[in-house]
Protein backbone atom coordinates (compact mmCIF):
# COMPACT_ATOMS: atom_id res chain seq x y z
CA UNK A 1 0.00 0.00 0.00
CA UNK A 2 1.23 3.64 -0.59
CA UNK A 3 1.67 5.21 2.69
CA UNK A 4 1.90 8.84 0.87
CA UNK A 5 -1.81 8.25 -0.27
CA UNK A 6 -2.72 7.56 3.48
CA UNK A 7 -5.64 8.60 5.54
CA UNK A 8 -6.52 7.30 8.66
CA UNK A 9 -10.19 7.29 7.43
CA UNK A 10 -9.63 4.56 5.10
CA UNK A 11 -10.26 2.35 8.24
CA UNK A 12 -11.66 4.49 10.94
CA UNK A 13 -15.27 5.04 9.71
CA UNK A 14 -18.47 4.54 11.48
CA UNK A 15 -19.96 1.99 9.30
CA UNK A 16 -16.52 -0.54 10.12
CA UNK A 17 -16.57 0.46 13.92
CA UNK A 18 -20.35 -0.35 14.05
CA UNK A 19 -19.83 -4.01 12.15
CA UNK A 20 -16.43 -4.55 14.10
CA UNK A 21 -18.43 -3.58 17.40
CA UNK A 22 -21.78 -5.85 16.31
CA UNK A 23 -19.08 -9.30 15.19
CA UNK A 24 -16.58 -9.24 17.35
CA UNK A 25 -16.97 -7.27 21.02
CA UNK A 26 -20.71 -6.81 21.41
CA UNK A 27 -20.61 -10.50 22.94
CA UNK A 28 -17.98 -10.53 25.36
CA UNK A 29 -18.25 -9.88 29.05
CA UNK A 30 -15.33 -8.53 29.90
CA UNK A 31 -14.60 -5.32 31.65
CA UNK A 32 -12.02 -3.13 31.04
CA UNK A 33 -10.17 -0.34 33.77
CA UNK A 34 -13.28 1.80 33.32
CA UNK A 35 -15.56 -1.39 34.25
CA UNK A 36 -17.86 -0.19 31.90
CA UNK A 37 -20.20 -3.32 31.08
CA UNK A 38 -21.63 -4.34 27.51
CA UNK A 39 -25.16 -3.50 28.63
CA UNK A 40 -24.21 0.27 29.11
CA UNK A 41 -21.78 0.71 26.00
CA UNK A 42 -24.35 -0.59 23.65
CA UNK A 43 -26.47 2.53 25.50
CA UNK A 44 -24.42 4.96 24.29
CA UNK A 45 -22.08 3.05 20.98
CA UNK A 46 -22.91 5.66 18.24
CA UNK A 47 -21.60 8.55 20.97
CA UNK A 48 -18.78 5.97 21.69
CA UNK A 49 -17.82 6.03 18.32
CA UNK A 50 -18.33 8.95 17.35
CA UNK A 51 -15.74 10.01 19.68
CA UNK A 52 -13.18 7.72 18.16
CA UNK A 53 -13.56 8.85 15.56
CA UNK A 54 -13.15 12.13 16.26
CA UNK A 55 -9.57 11.75 18.85
CA UNK A 56 -8.28 9.23 16.19
CA UNK A 57 -9.05 11.51 13.23
CA UNK A 58 -7.07 14.35 14.86
CA UNK A 59 -4.49 12.51 16.34
CA UNK A 60 -5.46 13.43 20.16
CA UNK A 61 -6.71 9.59 21.04
CA UNK A 62 -5.20 7.85 23.99
CA UNK A 63 -5.86 4.38 25.66
CA UNK A 64 -6.75 4.04 28.95
CA UNK A 65 -4.29 1.63 30.58
CA UNK A 66 -5.12 -1.88 30.30
CA UNK A 67 -6.37 -3.81 32.96
CA UNK A 68 -3.67 -6.50 34.56
CA UNK A 69 -5.19 -10.41 34.45
CA UNK A 70 -3.18 -13.07 35.91
CA UNK A 71 -3.90 -15.98 34.59
CA UNK A 72 -2.22 -19.15 35.91
CA UNK A 73 -1.02 -22.03 33.78
CA UNK A 74 0.44 -24.88 36.27
CA UNK A 75 2.15 -25.01 40.09
CA UNK A 76 5.47 -24.79 38.68
CA UNK A 77 4.97 -22.07 35.97
CA UNK A 78 4.51 -17.87 36.63
CA UNK A 79 0.93 -16.37 35.66
CA UNK A 80 0.21 -15.13 32.23
CA UNK A 81 -0.04 -11.88 32.54
CA UNK A 82 -2.76 -10.69 30.13
CA UNK A 83 -4.04 -6.98 29.37
CA UNK A 84 -7.75 -6.57 28.92
CA UNK A 85 -8.78 -3.33 27.12
CA UNK A 86 -11.75 -1.07 27.68
CA UNK A 87 -14.55 -1.65 25.44
CA UNK A 88 -13.83 1.38 23.29
CA UNK A 89 -10.39 0.57 22.97
CA UNK A 90 -10.92 -2.78 21.96
CA UNK A 91 -12.92 -1.23 18.73
CA UNK A 92 -9.93 0.93 17.85
CA UNK A 93 -7.55 -2.27 18.22
CA UNK A 94 -9.91 -4.23 15.81
CA UNK A 95 -9.29 -1.62 13.59
CA UNK A 96 -5.58 -1.50 13.82
CA UNK A 97 -5.64 -4.90 13.50
CA UNK A 98 -7.28 -5.18 10.17
CA UNK A 99 -5.04 -2.44 9.03
CA UNK A 100 -1.73 -4.38 9.66
CA UNK A 101 -2.74 -7.16 8.35
CA UNK A 102 -3.14 -5.33 5.09
CA UNK A 103 0.35 -3.54 5.50
CA UNK A 104 1.94 -6.95 6.50
CA UNK A 105 0.15 -9.28 4.30
CA UNK A 106 2.73 -12.11 4.41
CA UNK A 107 3.28 -11.85 8.22
CA UNK A 108 -0.47 -12.81 9.12
CA UNK A 109 -0.91 -16.45 10.28
CA UNK A 110 -3.12 -18.87 7.77
CA UNK A 111 -2.93 -21.37 9.39
CA UNK A 112 -3.82 -23.21 12.54
CA UNK A 113 -1.33 -25.32 14.57
CA UNK A 114 -2.88 -28.86 12.95
CA UNK A 115 -2.14 -27.83 9.46
CA UNK A 116 1.86 -27.35 10.61
CA UNK A 117 1.61 -30.90 12.20
CA UNK A 118 0.15 -32.22 8.87
CA UNK A 119 3.05 -30.63 6.76
CA UNK A 120 5.53 -31.99 9.19
CA UNK A 121 3.89 -35.42 8.73
CA UNK A 122 4.56 -34.79 4.64
CA UNK A 123 8.11 -33.45 5.14
CA UNK A 124 8.72 -36.94 7.74
CA UNK A 125 7.30 -39.28 4.46
CA UNK A 126 9.33 -38.31 1.77
CA UNK A 127 12.46 -39.51 4.71
CA UNK A 128 14.46 -36.26 3.56
CA UNK A 129 16.04 -35.64 6.45
CA UNK A 130 17.89 -37.51 9.55
CA UNK A 131 17.92 -35.00 12.17
CA UNK A 132 15.45 -32.40 14.38
CA UNK A 133 15.90 -29.08 15.96
CA UNK A 134 13.30 -28.10 18.29
CA UNK A 135 13.70 -24.54 19.87
CA UNK A 136 11.16 -22.66 22.29
CA UNK A 137 11.65 -18.85 22.49
CA UNK A 138 11.50 -17.79 26.02
CA UNK A 139 8.92 -15.16 27.04
CA UNK A 140 8.57 -14.73 23.26
CA UNK A 141 5.18 -11.76 23.72
CA UNK A 142 7.84 -9.95 26.78
CA UNK A 143 11.06 -10.06 24.91
CA UNK A 144 10.70 -8.13 21.91
CA UNK A 145 12.68 -5.50 21.35
CA UNK A 146 10.86 -1.94 20.89
CA UNK A 147 14.22 -0.65 18.78
CA UNK A 148 13.48 -2.81 16.59
CA UNK A 149 9.80 -3.62 16.41
CA UNK A 150 9.36 0.47 16.06
CA UNK A 151 11.77 0.33 12.99
CA UNK A 152 10.20 -2.38 11.19
CA UNK A 153 6.47 -0.80 11.62
CA UNK A 154 7.93 2.56 10.99
CA UNK A 155 9.35 1.48 7.68
CA UNK A 156 6.14 0.36 6.33
CA UNK A 157 3.19 2.37 8.40
CA UNK A 158 2.24 5.94 7.50
CA UNK A 159 2.76 7.94 10.64
CA UNK A 160 -0.57 8.45 11.57
CA UNK A 161 -0.64 5.08 11.54
CA UNK A 162 2.45 3.87 13.01
CA UNK A 163 1.70 6.47 15.55
CA UNK A 164 -1.30 4.94 17.04
CA UNK A 165 0.03 1.29 16.90
CA UNK A 166 3.01 2.46 19.08
CA UNK A 167 0.59 3.82 21.50
CA UNK A 168 -0.89 0.62 22.18
CA UNK A 169 2.29 -1.32 22.32
CA UNK A 170 3.37 1.41 25.04
CA UNK A 171 0.17 1.56 26.82
CA UNK A 172 0.36 0.53 30.31
CA UNK A 173 -1.13 -2.87 31.67
CA UNK A 174 -1.78 -1.82 35.55
CA UNK A 175 -3.67 -3.82 38.27
CA UNK A 176 -7.11 -3.16 39.51
CA UNK A 177 -6.20 -0.91 42.04
CA UNK A 178 -3.33 0.89 40.83
CA UNK A 179 -3.57 4.41 41.43
CA UNK A 180 -3.18 7.30 38.70
CA UNK A 181 0.20 8.53 39.83
CA UNK A 182 1.52 4.90 39.82
CA UNK A 183 0.72 4.18 36.60
CA UNK A 184 3.86 5.67 34.74
CA UNK A 185 5.95 3.20 36.39
CA UNK A 186 3.73 0.19 34.48
CA UNK A 187 4.59 1.75 30.87
CA UNK A 188 6.84 -1.27 29.29
CA UNK A 189 10.22 -1.07 28.51
CA UNK A 190 9.91 -4.20 26.04
CA UNK A 191 7.42 -6.90 24.57
CA UNK A 192 3.81 -6.49 23.12
CA UNK A 193 0.72 -6.60 25.61
CA UNK A 194 -0.53 -10.52 25.45
CA UNK A 195 -4.53 -10.49 24.98
CA UNK A 196 -5.38 -7.26 23.06
CA UNK A 197 -6.15 -8.01 19.12
CA UNK A 198 -3.26 -6.64 17.61
CA UNK A 199 -0.65 -9.42 19.60
CA UNK A 200 -0.11 -11.70 17.36
CA UNK A 201 0.66 -9.59 13.96
CA UNK A 202 2.74 -7.90 16.08
CA UNK A 203 5.30 -10.95 16.76
CA UNK A 204 4.58 -11.98 13.33
CA UNK A 205 6.37 -8.64 12.18
CA UNK A 206 8.96 -8.80 14.31
CA UNK A 207 10.08 -12.52 12.76
CA UNK A 208 9.60 -11.83 9.48
CA UNK A 209 12.93 -11.49 8.22
CA UNK A 210 14.21 -14.76 10.51
CA UNK A 211 10.96 -16.91 9.06
CA UNK A 212 12.04 -15.74 5.20
CA UNK A 213 15.87 -16.62 6.15
CA UNK A 214 15.26 -20.00 7.35
CA UNK A 215 12.07 -20.40 5.22
CA UNK A 216 14.02 -19.70 2.01
CA UNK A 217 16.81 -22.68 2.61
CA UNK A 218 16.55 -25.52 0.58
CA UNK A 219 18.27 -27.71 2.64
CA UNK A 220 15.88 -27.68 5.69
CA UNK A 221 12.51 -27.84 5.84
CA UNK A 222 11.59 -24.69 8.54
CA UNK A 223 8.45 -24.28 10.71
CA UNK A 224 7.57 -22.16 13.30
CA UNK A 225 4.31 -21.75 15.03
CA UNK A 226 4.28 -18.70 17.41
CA UNK A 227 7.44 -19.61 20.17
CA UNK A 228 7.64 -22.86 18.58
CA UNK A 229 10.22 -23.38 16.36
CA UNK A 230 11.40 -26.72 14.26
CA UNK A 231 13.66 -27.55 11.71
CA UNK A 232 14.16 -30.77 9.77
CA UNK A 233 18.09 -30.95 8.70
CA UNK A 234 20.72 -33.08 7.76
CA UNK A 235 22.76 -31.09 10.09
CA UNK A 236 22.73 -30.62 13.93
CA UNK A 237 25.19 -27.64 13.37
CA UNK A 238 22.60 -25.71 12.64
CA UNK A 239 21.28 -25.56 16.13
CA UNK A 240 23.91 -23.02 17.58
CA UNK A 241 23.73 -20.78 14.27
CA UNK A 242 19.96 -20.29 14.90
CA UNK A 243 20.33 -19.75 18.62
CA UNK A 244 22.68 -16.63 17.69
CA UNK A 245 20.23 -15.30 14.90
CA UNK A 246 17.68 -15.24 17.84
CA UNK A 247 20.12 -14.24 20.15
CA UNK A 248 21.00 -10.79 17.86
CA UNK A 249 16.75 -10.17 17.72
CA UNK A 250 17.01 -9.99 21.49
CA UNK A 251 15.55 -13.60 22.14
CA UNK A 252 16.55 -16.21 24.44
CA UNK A 253 15.65 -20.37 24.34
CA UNK A 254 14.23 -21.77 26.58
CA UNK A 255 16.58 -24.38 27.67
CA UNK A 256 13.68 -26.92 29.17
CA UNK A 257 12.13 -27.07 25.85
CA UNK A 258 14.90 -26.88 23.39
CA UNK A 259 16.12 -30.24 22.01
CA UNK A 260 18.18 -31.63 18.81
CA UNK A 261 18.63 -35.72 17.93
CA UNK A 262 17.45 -38.19 15.58
CA UNK A 263 14.39 -37.90 14.00
CA UNK A 264 13.61 -41.74 14.46
CA UNK A 265 14.10 -41.30 18.14
CA UNK A 266 10.77 -39.11 18.18
CA UNK A 267 10.24 -35.46 19.52
CA UNK A 268 7.03 -33.52 20.79
CA UNK A 269 6.16 -30.30 18.92
CA UNK A 270 2.49 -28.53 19.37
CA UNK A 271 1.38 -30.82 21.74
CA UNK A 272 2.03 -34.36 19.70
CA UNK A 273 4.91 -36.92 19.94
CA UNK A 274 5.94 -37.14 16.17
CA UNK A 275 8.59 -40.13 14.89
CA UNK A 276 9.28 -41.59 11.48
CA UNK A 277 6.29 -44.65 12.61
CA UNK A 278 3.68 -42.54 14.15
CA UNK A 279 2.06 -38.99 15.18
CA UNK A 280 0.03 -39.40 18.23
CA UNK A 281 -0.98 -37.09 21.37
CA UNK A 282 1.58 -36.22 23.39
CA UNK A 283 1.05 -38.72 26.75
CA UNK A 284 0.97 -35.97 29.32
CA UNK A 285 -1.75 -34.24 26.92
CA UNK A 286 -4.01 -37.80 26.99
CA UNK A 287 -3.32 -37.61 30.84
CA UNK A 288 -5.05 -34.52 31.55
CA UNK A 289 -7.85 -35.28 29.11
CA UNK A 290 -8.54 -38.46 30.92
CA UNK A 291 -8.44 -36.75 34.17
CA UNK A 292 -11.40 -34.07 33.05
CA UNK A 293 -13.62 -37.33 31.56
CA UNK A 294 -13.08 -38.75 35.17
CA UNK A 295 -13.80 -35.95 36.71
CA UNK A 296 -17.22 -35.34 35.68
CA UNK A 297 -17.82 -39.11 36.15
CA UNK A 298 -16.89 -38.56 39.64
CA UNK A 299 -19.14 -35.77 39.90
CA UNK A 300 -22.19 -37.89 38.56
CA UNK A 301 -21.82 -40.46 40.74
CA UNK A 302 -21.41 -37.54 44.10
CA UNK A 303 -24.75 -36.12 42.78
CA UNK A 304 -27.07 -38.70 40.98
CA UNK A 305 -28.21 -39.49 44.78
CA UNK A 306 -27.72 -36.49 46.46
CA UNK A 307 -30.21 -34.01 44.50
CA UNK A 308 -29.25 -30.87 47.19
CA UNK A 309 -25.79 -30.92 45.26
CA UNK A 310 -26.89 -30.16 41.69
CA UNK A 311 -28.59 -27.09 40.05
CA UNK A 312 -31.97 -26.45 40.87
CA UNK A 313 -32.29 -26.83 37.13
CA UNK A 314 -31.18 -30.47 37.33
CA UNK A 315 -32.88 -31.28 40.03
CA UNK A 316 -34.94 -33.71 37.65
CA UNK A 317 -33.61 -37.17 37.43
CA UNK A 318 -33.98 -37.96 33.98
CA UNK A 319 -32.81 -34.54 32.80
CA UNK A 320 -29.65 -34.40 35.38
CA UNK A 321 -28.65 -37.82 33.50
CA UNK A 322 -29.27 -36.70 29.88
CA UNK A 323 -27.56 -33.77 30.92
CA UNK A 324 -24.60 -35.56 31.98
CA UNK A 325 -24.17 -37.55 28.74
CA UNK A 326 -24.72 -34.38 26.12
CA UNK A 327 -22.11 -32.78 28.21
CA UNK A 328 -19.78 -35.92 28.35
CA UNK A 329 -20.36 -36.13 24.83
CA UNK A 330 -19.22 -32.45 23.86
CA UNK A 331 -16.22 -33.26 25.63
CA UNK A 332 -15.43 -36.20 24.06
CA UNK A 333 -16.30 -34.95 20.41
CA UNK A 334 -16.01 -31.49 20.66
CA UNK A 335 -18.60 -28.93 18.96
CA UNK A 336 -19.09 -27.17 15.64
CA UNK A 337 -20.65 -23.29 16.11
CA UNK A 338 -20.52 -21.32 12.69
CA UNK A 339 -17.05 -22.15 10.77
CA UNK A 340 -15.39 -23.55 13.22
CA UNK A 341 -14.98 -26.72 15.37
CA UNK A 342 -14.61 -26.60 19.18
CA UNK A 343 -12.49 -29.33 21.57
CA UNK A 344 -9.30 -31.08 21.86
CA UNK A 345 -10.22 -33.44 18.46
CA UNK A 346 -10.04 -30.51 16.07
CA UNK A 347 -6.24 -30.42 17.25
CA UNK A 348 -5.12 -33.72 17.49
CA UNK A 349 -6.93 -34.68 14.10
CA UNK A 350 -3.55 -34.99 12.00
CA UNK A 351 -2.57 -37.98 14.58
CA UNK A 352 -2.43 -40.97 13.43
CA UNK A 353 -2.28 -43.59 16.18
CA UNK A 354 -5.28 -44.70 16.21
CA UNK A 355 -3.99 -47.81 18.70
CA UNK A 356 -3.87 -44.71 21.01
CA UNK A 357 -7.26 -43.26 20.51
CA UNK A 358 -8.69 -46.89 21.24
CA UNK A 359 -6.47 -46.83 24.45
CA UNK A 360 -8.15 -43.73 25.74
CA UNK A 361 -12.07 -45.07 24.53
CA UNK A 362 -10.67 -48.27 26.59
CA UNK A 363 -9.90 -45.98 29.49
CA UNK A 364 -13.27 -44.18 29.73
CA UNK A 365 -15.46 -47.29 29.24
CA UNK A 366 -13.50 -48.36 32.50
CA UNK A 367 -14.77 -45.33 34.36
CA UNK A 368 -17.96 -46.69 33.95
CA UNK A 369 -17.49 -49.97 35.59
CA UNK A 370 -17.70 -48.41 39.33
CA UNK A 371 -21.36 -46.91 38.26
CA UNK A 372 -24.46 -48.69 39.12
CA UNK A 373 -26.64 -46.74 37.88
CA UNK A 374 -25.32 -47.54 34.00
CA UNK A 375 -25.14 -51.24 35.50
CA UNK A 376 -21.14 -50.89 35.33
CA UNK A 377 -21.10 -50.32 32.06
CA UNK A 378 -20.27 -47.70 29.64
CA UNK A 379 -23.98 -46.14 28.29
CA UNK A 380 -25.03 -46.97 24.84
CA UNK A 381 -25.62 -43.15 24.21
CA UNK A 382 -21.70 -42.52 25.01
CA UNK A 383 -19.81 -41.44 21.82
CA UNK A 384 -16.82 -43.08 20.35
CA UNK A 385 -13.77 -40.54 20.55
CA UNK A 386 -12.14 -43.33 17.65
CA UNK A 387 -15.65 -42.00 15.29
CA UNK A 388 -15.15 -38.96 16.55
CA UNK A 389 -11.60 -38.32 15.22
CA UNK A 390 -12.61 -39.77 11.73
CA UNK A 391 -15.81 -37.47 11.45
CA UNK A 392 -13.86 -34.93 12.36
CA UNK A 393 -10.39 -36.01 10.07
CA UNK A 394 -12.75 -36.88 6.87
CA UNK A 395 -15.67 -35.00 7.50
CA UNK A 396 -14.87 -31.78 9.71
CA UNK A 397 -17.92 -28.88 9.92
CA UNK A 398 -19.99 -31.40 7.80
CA UNK A 399 -19.98 -34.29 10.52
CA UNK A 400 -24.17 -34.91 11.92
CA UNK A 401 -21.87 -36.97 14.69
CA UNK A 402 -20.54 -33.92 16.50
CA UNK A 403 -22.60 -31.88 18.39
CA UNK A 404 -23.65 -28.71 16.41
CA UNK A 405 -25.05 -25.32 17.21
CA UNK A 406 -25.51 -24.49 13.87
CA UNK A 407 -28.39 -27.24 13.87
CA UNK A 408 -30.38 -25.35 16.31
CA UNK A 409 -31.55 -22.71 14.02
CA UNK A 410 -35.12 -21.87 15.03
CA UNK A 411 -36.46 -20.63 18.15
CA UNK A 412 -38.13 -23.75 18.51
CA UNK A 413 -35.76 -26.06 18.04
CA UNK A 414 -33.97 -23.78 20.85
CA UNK A 415 -36.54 -23.73 23.14
CA UNK A 416 -36.60 -28.11 22.88
CA UNK A 417 -33.03 -27.77 23.40
CA UNK A 418 -33.42 -25.40 27.05
CA UNK A 419 -36.34 -27.58 28.01
CA UNK A 420 -34.39 -31.19 26.92
CA UNK A 421 -31.61 -29.77 29.76
CA UNK A 422 -33.75 -28.66 32.28
CA UNK A 423 -32.84 -25.15 32.11
CA UNK A 424 -36.83 -23.51 31.49
CA UNK A 425 -39.63 -25.37 31.86
CA UNK A 426 -41.88 -26.75 29.12
CA UNK A 427 -44.81 -25.04 31.31
CA UNK A 428 -42.76 -21.44 30.74
CA UNK A 429 -44.14 -19.36 28.36
CA UNK A 430 -41.21 -17.32 27.06
CA UNK A 431 -41.29 -14.58 24.40
CA UNK A 432 -38.80 -15.22 21.18
CA UNK A 433 -36.37 -13.08 22.30
CA UNK A 434 -35.60 -14.39 25.89
CA UNK A 435 -35.49 -18.01 23.90
CA UNK A 436 -32.81 -16.50 22.27
CA UNK A 437 -30.48 -14.80 24.59
CA UNK A 438 -31.01 -18.15 27.15
CA UNK A 439 -29.81 -20.18 24.08
CA UNK A 440 -27.16 -18.33 23.15
CA UNK A 441 -26.11 -17.52 27.05
CA UNK A 442 -26.08 -21.42 27.22
CA UNK A 443 -24.16 -22.33 23.85
CA UNK A 444 -21.52 -19.74 24.41
CA UNK A 445 -20.81 -20.88 27.94
CA UNK A 446 -20.43 -23.92 26.83
CA UNK A 447 -18.70 -23.45 23.66
CA UNK A 448 -16.14 -21.35 26.38
CA UNK A 449 -15.48 -24.50 28.42
CA UNK A 450 -14.16 -26.45 25.27
CA UNK A 451 -12.02 -23.36 24.30
CA UNK A 452 -11.06 -23.83 27.70
CA UNK A 453 -10.35 -27.57 27.60
CA UNK A 454 -8.85 -26.45 24.16
CA UNK A 455 -5.71 -23.68 25.45
CA UNK A 456 -5.12 -26.30 29.00
CA UNK A 457 -5.32 -29.76 27.05
CA UNK A 458 -3.37 -28.46 24.04
CA UNK A 459 -1.79 -24.73 25.06
CA UNK A 460 1.90 -24.89 26.39
CA UNK A 461 3.11 -27.25 24.22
Amino acid sequence: MDASMFDLSTYFEEELLLRLYREKISKKRTKGIDRVSQEVFNTRKNEEISLILSKVLNGSYKFSPFLEELRIRSRDRLPRLISIPTIRDRLVLATLKIALHEYFTESVRKQVASIYINEVNKTLSLNTFTYYIKIDIKSFFDSLSHTRLFTILNSILPETLYLLVKKAILNPTVPKDCLSVEVEKYIPKAGVPQGISISNILAEIYLRDFDILYGMREDIKYFRYVDDILILSNNLDLYSEVLHKLELLFLEPNGNKCSQGNICDGFHYLGFHINNEFISIQEKRVQKFLQRIAGKITWFQKAINNKPIRPNWLANEDTFVASFIDDLNEKITGAINGSRGYGWLFHYKEMNNINQLYRIENVISSFFIRLSYFENKKPKELKSIVRAYYEVKYKGLKSNYISNYNNIDSVDKKRLWLINRGIISEKDDHVDDFINDVFEANRDRNLKSLEKDEKELIGNY
